[in-house]
């Protein structure tokens, strides 16, 4: 619906903010900013961050646009930009 799109067009403008801008300081803390949680794997604990989903979404959005050219900018001077 509507919301959905909102929300689209707000993380894609978001997004694009912080790839191709200089956004102070207070702006990559927020989008790192999460909330550890443990959670019992019996055996065991595993730690979670709550918060990361938006920051993985931009991530893989930046990578689906900018890959190709991040792996042909490096050459063989970077292995792991775009590996396939």
């Amino acid at each position: 619906g509507q919301e959905s799109q909102a929300l689209r067009e707000e993380i894609a403008a978001f997004t694009d903010w912080l790839a191709n801008h200089h956004p102070p300081w207070a702006a990559y803390r927020a989008i790192m900013a999460c909330r550890l949680v443990a959670l019992d794997k019996c055996p065991g604990v595993r730690p979670v961050g709550i918060g990361e989903s938006f920051r993985r979404l931009m991530a893989k959005c930046i990578v689906l646009v900018a890959g190709h050219s991040a792996t042909i900018a490096c050459g063989s001077s970077n292995l792991c930009a775009g590996l396939s």
